[in-house]
């Protein structure tokens, strides 16, 4: 790679390079060699806003394409980046220091990105609908993105937000580091190159031009990676700016907990490459190690002994870290590092420095657990490790819950069960078993919160911000809703009382109803823990209390006017409802759900219409939520259950329909009530059988969420 400057082109507006007039630049400066400039770009604030109004005018006709053509020529995208691969990677290097090897992984990145969306991302906006109703959901693009780049992954982290706006239908512009602008030039060469419709603008420069970005009256959304000065100031800038989604991701001060029996060999090489790996300035570096008391002594020494040994110097050459980005850099992290000192730290191990660049070695402080300087207090982007002895994970996790930040945390630990409690414990959006606190996958949602992120993590969530929801409903033409008020107004009668019907959603839908024939009367229904409803009239008329009576025996209630208090019988909970509701849960068609009643019950009716509502959105929300919340679903109705229901002890009875006795097959169970039996009767491996294996072994207090996943795989 030789050692040059090179032409600025300007920035990308509308298909075609424009540079700006007027003086004001940027410059980047290899930090390998402070006297060598890589690109001087001219700069325009009002370029800025320029590009927001060509990406608006491009955008409706890129957001009409089908996604697979919209894909297809991000493919065309693809290849040109692949033709540059070398050429990128040299202008990573050069500009931002980072090795060459490192750098060259960067370049290769971005190839797959189009696939991972199309496979991964894309999916997760596709049209939906729900069970029992007339409408779908449907997702937009919003328009024109901004996305404003750090200068650690200068490409990478610029690509995994342009790649899932362009595919959902948005147009994009870029605003780069400041650092940086050989690469970005480099990047959007690539799109030039190819082709492609004018929906990718770039504009080059600093603070001022991402101002401006940030008030074209055209932006429809932002992601931005930066530092949380930064991302705070942005934020701020936007706040009456509701039409505009935020995606932010500001950095972190991450910790990795080594508790007494991690594996000493795996911990101590998670804390070099959390630690070290592209000189510490990635975002999930590993700023601090909390470890257990039985191995901090020999853990210590042999980091010391092995963080001496890792090598450092030429970018160009097989080292394994590079200079940090810039001068400025290093005196930021030598700074927080006195300012620990001076608070008491310990060093460990000092950083070597070399002049003729942003030259500094690897450093170690040992600190206290109440350690409390700038130190701690601020993300240090740099090549130090600060470690802390703890006499247990609790302590470590209290710790590492004291940071503002929160975006990723390591465990080191044989026990599954300790795992879980610090993934209980700690606010990170991500965690890493036995592993470094780099390297995150970006098939998962990467983000943090705090002064981490805004929780809208990038990676696979991204289409998650780069699109909204539209609910969609319709009727059949010609077909009335039917409100009694209305019908009158326009000279009709009332229909006929509703019949009540057997969908658990549906019961859902008449409570939201009866919500609507009550509230332009300034009255709200109240569901008591039964499942009964009930609405105060007292501050109604007679003729008024006529009207809404009318109103309500549309819906199908049956009304208790006895006093001012109106009890409401509207069909939401009856014991039929709920059985039906359960069995609807199935979604799949192959492995039904069925339950009977084999006597009358009284105060079962309640809990079996919420055990019926809980497991309709279990299914309903079976491929749109996370296990955490696929788990709550599952435990409260196994509290449901074991709460009311006793397991039938004996030989179970013959069936009402003479078919045969119930059970005693491994999935099929009878509970018995106050006044009866309940049988439940779950075919084929499913998730209400394994349920149901739950509650016989453990009751509701034993069920966790391994339990849970171990029962399903069986």
């Amino acid at each position: 790679m030789s050692v040059q400057s090179f032409e600025p082109r300007g920035n990308y507006i509308a298909g075609q390079w424009v540079m700006p007039s007027g003086g004001a630049a940027i410059s980047s400066v290899n930090p390998a060699d402070s006297s060598q400039v890589v690109l001087s770009a001219p700069t325009s604030a009002e370029h800025a806003l320029r590009a927001a109004s060509a990406a608006h005018d491009a955008a409706a006709a890129w957001a009409a394409l089908t996604p697979e053509a919209r894909l297809a020529a991000l493919d065309r995208f693809a290849a040109s980046l692949a033709n540059r691969v070398d050429d990128l990677a040299d202008a990573i290097t050069l500009e931002m220091g980072k090795v060459r090897s490192e750098a060259g992984i960067e370049a290769r990145s971005l190839l797959a990105r189009v696939q991972l969306v199309r496979n991964q991302q894309v999916p997760r906006v596709s049209t939906w609908t729900a069970p029992g109703v007339d409408g779908e959901c449907r997702y937009r693009p919003l328009g024109v993105v901004g996305v404003i780049g750090p200068f650690n992954f200068p490409l990478h982290l610029i690509h995994a937000h342009v790649i899932p706006a362009l595919a959902t239908g948005n147009a994009v512009v870029i605003k780069p580091s400041e650092r940086t602008p050989l690469a970005a030039q480099r990047y959007v060469e690539a799109w030039h190159a190819a082709g492609l419709p004018p929906v990718l603008q770039l504009v080059q420069g600093a603070g001022d031009v991402g101002r401006a970005l940030c008030s074209a009256p055209e932006l429809g959304g932002l992601a931005f990676t930066g530092s949380w000065p930064t991302g705070h100031a942005i934020e701020k800038s936007l706040i009456e700016r509701p039409d505009v989604l935020v995606a932010l991701e500001m950095g972190g001060q991450n910790m990795a907990l080594i508790d007494h029996d991690a594996d000493l060999d795996q911990a101590l090489e998670g804390a070099l490459l959390g630690g070290f790996l592209t000189t510490g300035q990635r975002c999930t570096c590993t700023s601090r190690v909390l470890v257990h008391r039985s191995l901090a002594e020999p853990f210590m020494e042999r980091l010391v002994e092995a963080t001496s040994k890792l090598t450092w110097g030429d970018p160009n050459t097989d080292v394994f870290m590079g200079p940090l980005a810039s001068v400025a850099d290093r005196d930021h992290v030598d700074a927080l590092c006195r300012a620990g000192v001076e608070a008491g730290a310990e060093v460990l191990l000092e950083a070597e420095r070399r002049e003729g660049g942003a030259w500094r070695g690897p450093s170690i402080h040992r600190i206290a657990s109440d350690h409390d300087s700038d130190y701690t207090r601020h993300e240090v982007f740099g090549p130090d490790l600060a470690v802390t002895v703890v006499d247990d994970l609790s302590e470590a996790i209290s710790i590492a819950s004291r940071s503002d930040y929160g975006l990723s945390a390591s465990v080191f630990t044989a026990s599954r069960a300790s795992f879980e409690s610090a993934f209980q414990g700690l606010r990170v959006g991500c965690l890493n078993w036995n592993r470094s606190t780099n390297r995150a996958s970006g098939a998962f949602p990467f983000g943090g919160l705090g002064r981490s992120g805004n929780y809208r993590p990038a990676g696979g969530d991204a289409v998650r911000y780069t699109t909204y929801p539209v609910q969609l409903q319709w009727n059949d033409l010609g077909r009335l809703e039917d409100q009694p008020h209305v019908q009158r107004a326009l000279g009709g009668a009332p229909a006929e009382p509703a019949q009540a019907t057997e969908s658990a959603l549906d019961g859902l839908e008449r409570l939201h109803r009866l919500e609507e024939a009550c509230e332009p009367y300034a009255l709200y229904p109240t569901i008591d823990a039964h499942g009964d409803a009930s609405v105060d009239v007292s501050s109604l008329g007679e003729a008024v209390r006529d009207a809404l009576s009318e109103a309500l025996a549309a819906l199908g209630c049956e009304i208790s006017q006895d006093s001012d208090i109106w009890s409401l019988d509207s069909g939401l909970d009856p014991v039929a409802q709920a059985l039906v509701g359960v069995a609807w849960t199935q979604g799949d068609g192959k492995t039904p759900v069925q339950m009977d009643v084999l006597a009358p019950v009284d105060y079962t009716a309640s809990m079996l219409g919420a055990l019926g509502t809980l497991l309709a959105l279990f299914a309903r929300e079976r491929n749109g939520v996370g296990q955490e919340v696929e788990t709550s679903l599952l435990a409260a109705a196994v509290m449901l259950v074991s709460e009311h229901f006793t397991r039938y002890p004996g030989k179970p009875p013959r069936r009402p329909t003479g078919k045969g006795q119930y059970g005693p097959g491994t999935a099929h169970r009878l509970y018995q009530t106050s006044d009866g039996w309940l049988y439940l009767a779950a075919d084929g491996r499913d998730q209400w059988a394994a349920l149901l294996k739950l509650i016989d072994a453990d009751g509701a207090g034993k069920v966790t969420s391994r339990r849970l996943e171990k029962a399903f795989s069986e």
